[in-house]
């Protein structure tokens, strides 16, 4: 004898049920029971992963679903005090009913919605068919019939069901120790036995064990935004809704073993099987008596005409071969579609990216205009894309102009059906940061409580690491009982399903209504979207594609746009030369901020040691730049390689070909599939096998495809012994290669992008920032980039500024909708009332926008960012006319307000709060310049070797503690100077020095190593030179006026020439300040001595420093340090 869970809830009814599916199946298991049932609410998101893990398990999959029922209409929209939502259980007999429950709860959310999921009795008998049914929990409609005094209503209620549902309709019984159940279960049972209907036993399980209870009312709190003190919160009654034992259960039903024993008799009746793995492509709409492959062909042979201009063999050989691989596995219908979307963005002058992943290696994909990548040109392979030996559907990825990709969705809406068409699930999970932050709401915690100690888990990082590496968390957990309890119980918690939302990119085409296979429902913007997510789309055998907003398409087509605005002839980017010399001299100089890929200081500074003369080098640049290769050596092995510096020897004469574009390194996948067809004979579809094998690293695998391999290549008349290095070389580097295609259309990205600053660079500039409003850190990279190629950015300004950033002249002017609190909204506001006429006056400004979107807080952004400075510089009293205004006093009228008298310091903190950074002036910069020494800018660091050691002077802004899995303490504290700001890094003892200033205001000079790692750049500190509170500083600046450097140069006749004199001079006109310049010149073996004049004074720096060593040689000049009177 068993009993079987009938009515149980995962976290997949999110914020109410706290029971993991892996956990579910595990306690069953324990228990014995041989099947178990999944119902959660209004939803069958869970669904999928629940079938495979039962059944891995081996345990029955009962697949159902608890709906809200509605018991007259589910159009019924009354207020919410008034709607009545029953719930409903319904369970699937066979695939059938597998159907119909998708399709209840697709209907039940695309049409019935009020608050809840609402189906109805009409929508029920519809789609009836393999369907069991429950009269559910006290909420169900029968129970609550009957509670309310209405038991021959709930009689007829049982006889319209069992009309529809016959012997496959169950009264349901569960006994919790409520007392509502108490009174209810006598009359069920008296209602079973007056309409002939079985009953069955269930627990409604929420959670796994009776210990658990709390930490799901802590759940539901979340779920409802209350506190655990709320007496009226939702709440469960008692703590008996968890996942019970057979002997738990016979011991409530005892005395009605029935219940218990029909629960076996409905496990028996359901036998789901879900068809995964199989394909389920649509059709692509064709005329009558045309084939898809018909069609794909001719429109490829068309394509030849338009990229090639002819026919050549290579082409049609290469054209046959893929055509033949796609009609065989029967994807025609697939690059169709693809084809026809991408064709109609480009119609609609919707920036298309040029290819993504490996579909860039195909040549159909070219020649139908889905890439513009000729895969010919660079020798990418198809294999790689589609491989008949790899069965697996195709993957195109699609990058569009994140402005306009949903006008691609709406086109394919509209072309197969509204109901084939959706967006794609996606499930936010409670992370140890957000999930202690709601627990601590929920027991009472104040908010700054919460976010201080949240800050000490370091990001992405679960309680269990946090734990361990940060020990500042761990005594915040041991500091007293209850702290205790808030740190179990969110960790209790950490994992949890927090939210539904939809996948960025994902959209699923179905090959019929996708209701009739996968639930659906609607995004908050009333987008249909799946309740499965991709993984599990993609198991069913649906078309699911990424159509994805990719923001630098919608940069190049703005720069684009600028560009061709005043021209005659439009400038296309597609028909750039690729060997333009000022893109490459951008790229060699690592001058790439802002170019796609390519803007990290890392890339900056493998770009300067490659230093690229071709698009294969930017494409090999995009391959290596990542960790592994990095720490492998690759990277400096393919520069070193490049610039000669060390010889490469030929392994063999066959795969010189292949390597010669990478100097004989395997950088690519594709050179390792390659390499397996030219000396072992392989197939490209084996070889592409043989490339996926390897990148698993399997020791027993490894060993019978060396095997395979230099078996091979004998057999193809190599020697063994090459064969052996062959295969060695290819091991060592097959986990680091990379995606060739994917490289070569991204690569062209970065070529474009690169084009435009360097031809182009207002153009850019502009469009570049307006891509990146409200992203505060972007802006003041890219603004301060500008301002070094010598564009001058201009403040906003109420009478000249637009939306966005625009060209003024030879500079860029910032955009209204830059400003923080601003927004487009605002923005479109204040310049459509502009253009009926300039603002004549702050007051001006304030009687003509009076809409609800330009509130106090936008005014005062704008006053603080200096927006109404060509009307009245005077922004203190603007501020406090605002204040006036807002009190409905007529200040504009009364007597003039004096002046305010503002700090240039108060000017540069109001441009932080309305731009997030300082702009028109820093207000450490009248301190650090006079104070540094021979300290480095921060911003100037780039052009330091990782390795260096560099001395700092700046401001600490922010800090954290956290511990090494060795248990080292560390500190890590951002830097900030006037040109920008890094991260550093302090061990003990070090660690502590720093900590005891970290409360203080004021300036610290460091010593540290500098390094870059995996993109990331930081300061690790050696040594903490000096600490200066501002008070000392106000001190210290009146001694630094008087002093100085005194530079001592010595020059050798035999070195002088014009050259470089004309050298000399630069380096004086660049480097202009107040420090005196001593000159000795030896001539004829005699030193003379030359005290130059103030107007060749210089300002000596590390980066004079560094410049006068490649210059004159480190042993031909000296500097001291002097007091001036």
């Amino acid at each position: 004898m068993s009993f079987i869970h009938l009515h149980v809830h995962s976290e997949y009814s999110i914020l109410d049920g706290f029971l993991r599916i892996g956990d579910l199946i595990k306690r069953v298991k324990e228990f014995k029971m041989p099947a178990v049932a999944l119902t959660d609410h209004g939803g069958m998101y869970g669904v999928i992963p629940f079938y495979k893990r039962a059944k891995k398990e081996g345990i029955k999959p009962i697949i159902g679903v608890e709906m809200y029922f509605s018991p007259t209409s589910r159009f019924d929209k009354k207020g919410k005090e008034d709607a009545v939502n029953y719930h409903i259980l319904l369970l699937a007999k066979n695939f059938k009913g597998y159907q119909n429950l998708t399709r209840l709860v697709s209907i039940g959310h695309l049409e019935g919605f009020y608050y809840k999921p609402r189906i109805d009795m009409e929508i029920l008998r519809e789609h009836s068919e393999g369907l069991i049914v429950g009269t559910s929990c006290l909420k169900g409609e029968i129970p609550s019939l009957i509670l309310s005094g209405q038991y021959e209503r709930a009689k007829k209620r049982v006889y319209e069901f069992k009309e529809i549902f016959g012997d496959d309709f169950y009264i349901e019984l569960q006994n919790h120790h409520l007392p509502e159940e108490e009174r209810v279960i006598p009359e069920l049972l008296r209602l079973a036995k007056e309409t002939d209907t079985k009953y069955f036993a269930s627990n409604d399980a929420h959670y796994l064990k009776k210990e658990d209870a709390k930490a799901h009312g802590i759940l539901l709190c979340i779920q409802t935004q209350t506190t655990i003190s709320n007496p009226d919160r939702l709440k469960f009654q008692t703590d008996e809704f968890y996942l019970k034992s057979f002997e738990e259960m016979w011991e409530l039903f005892k005395d009605i073993p029935d219940a218990i024993h029909t629960t076996m008799e409905i496990a028996e009746k359901c036998e789901v099987e879900i068809p995964l793995g199989k394909s389920r492509l649509p059709k692509f709409p064709l005329p009558e008596g045309e084939d898809a492959f018909s069609v794909l062909k001719r429109k490829c042979e068309d394509g030849i005409e338009e990229k090639f201009g002819k026919e050549t063999p290579e082409i049609m050989e290469r054209l046959t071969r893929e055509l033949s691989v796609i009609k065989e596995m029967g994807f025609s219908d697939y690059f169709l579609i693809v084809s026809d979307f991408v064709s109609f963005a480009k119609r609609k002058g919707i920036r298309v990216g040029p290819g993504r992943g490996s579909a860039a290696g195909s040549l159909v994909s070219y020649l139908l205009g889905i890439t513009e990548i000729n895969p010919l040109q660079y020798n990418l392979l198809f294999e790689r894309f589609l491989n008949p030996q790899r069965i697996s559907l195709p993957d195109i990825d699609i990058d569009f102009s994140d402005e306009r990709r949903d006008e691609v969705i709406e086109y394919v809406r509209k072309k197969y059906g509204e109901d084939r068409v959706a967006q794609i699930a996606t499930f936010g999970r409670m992370e140890a940061r957000g999930v202690i932050r709601d627990v601590g709401r929920v027991l009472g915690y104040s908010a700054k409580e919460m976010d201080r100690i949240a800050k000490l888990i370091p990001f992405g990082m679960n309680f269990n690491d946090a734990l361990a590496n940060e020990p500042l968390l761990k005594k915040e957990m041991e500091s007293d009982e209850n702290k205790r309890e808030l740190f179990e119980l969110s960790m209790k918690l950490e994992g949890l399903i927090r939210n539904f939302s939809t996948h960025a990119a994902g959209i699923v085409i179905g090959d019929t209504p996708l209701s009739d296979l996968v639930p659906l429902q609607f995004t908050k913007d009333k987008s249909v979207t799946t309740q499965y997510d991709k993984d599990v789309l993609e198991e069913m055998g649906l078309l699911k594609m990424d159509f994805l907003g990719l923001r630098t398409l919608t940069v190049i087509e703005n720069a684009l746009t600028l560009i061709n605005r005043e021209r005659e002839e439009n400038f296309e980017i597609e028909k750039i030369p690729l060997d333009d010399e000022k893109t490459f001299s951008l790229l060699r100089e690592g001058k790439t901020i802002g170019v796609f890929q390519l803007e990290s200081p890392g890339m900056r500074r493998v770009l300067t040691g490659v230093k690229p003369n071709t698009m294969e080098d930017i494409i090999a640049v995009l391959s290596l730049y990542r960790p592994g290769t990095i720490k492998s050596g690759q990277v400096d092995e393919f520069i070193k390689r490049k610039h000669g510096v060390i010889d490469y020897t030929s392994i063999h004469p066959l795969l010189d070909e292949i390597l010669k574009p990478t100097y004989g390194i395997i950088v690519y996948q594709e050179q390792v599939m390659q390499v397996a067809q030219k000396l072992a004979g392989y197939t490209l579809a084996e070889a592409d096998l043989l490339r996926k094998a390897m990148g698993k690293k399997k020791k027993d695998i490894m060993a019978k495809l060396r095997d395979d391999f230099i078996n091979r290549c004998i057999n193809n008349g190599i020697e063994k012994e090459i064969a052996e290095r062959v295969f060695n070389t290819i091991e060592k580097f097959a986990e680091y290669g990379f995606n060739k295609s994917h490289s070569t259309a991204y690569a062209t990205i970065s070529y474009q992008t690169a084009y435009l600053k360097a031809h182009y660079p207002k153009e850019f500039f502009t469009a570049l920032l307006t891509s990146v409003s409200g992203n505060e850190d972007r802006e003041e990279v890219y603004i301060k980039e500008a301002e070094s190629m010598g564009i001058k950015i201009l403040p906003p300004d109420i009478n000249k500024s637009d939306i966005y950033f625009k060209i003024e002249g030879d500079a860029i002017r910032f955009g209204f909708s830059a400003i923080k609190n601003v927004g487009e909204n605002a923005a479109k506001i204040i310049v459509e009332e502009r253009e009926k006429g300039e603002y004549r006056s702050f007051y001006d400004f304030l009687t003509r926008c009076k809409s609800g979107k330009i509130n106090k807080k936008v005014i005062e952004s704008l006053i603080k960012a200096g927006a109404f400075d060509s009307l009245n510089p005077d922004r203190a009293l603007l501020l406090e006319e605002l204040k006036g205004n807002e009190k409905k006093k007529p200040m504009l009228f009364s007597e003039p307000v004096k002046k305010k008298k503002v700090s240039k310091g108060k000017i540069f903190d109001w441009e932080k709060e309305a731009f997030g950074f300082y702009f028109s002036g820093h207000p450490l910069k009248n301190y650090i310049e006079r104070m540094r020494k021979n300290e480095i800018k921060i911003s100037s660091l780039s052009e330091i070797e990782s390795g260096s050691n560099v001395k700092l002077l700046g401001a600490i802004t922010s800090f954290r503690h956290y511990k090494t899995k060795r248990g080292d303490v560390v500190l890590k504290f951002v830097l900030e100077d006037e040109s920008g700001k890094i991260s550093i890094v302090a061990f003990n003892p070090v660690a502590s020095e720093v900590e005891n200033h970290l409360r203080k205001e004021g300036i610290i000079r460091i010593e540290g190593e500098y390094r870059i790692e995996n993109d990331r750049v930081s300061v690790r500190v050696l040594k903490v030179l000096e600490f200066l509170t501002k008070r000392e500083l106000e001190e210290k600046l009146k001694d630094v006026e008087k002093r100085g450097f005194h530079l001592y140069l010595k020059l050798k006749r035999k070195n002088i020439n014009d050259e470089f004199l004309r050298s000399l001079h630069e380096f004086f006109e660049r480097h202009k300040g107040n420090d005196p310049v001593t000159m000795y010149l030896v001539l004829n073996g005699k030193r003379l001595e030359m005290e130059l004049e103030r107007e060749h004074f210089i300002k000596v720096t590390p980066k004079v420093i560094t410049e006068l060593k490649k210059l004159i040689g480190e042993e031909n000049f000296w500097y001291k340090e002097e007091i001036f009177a």
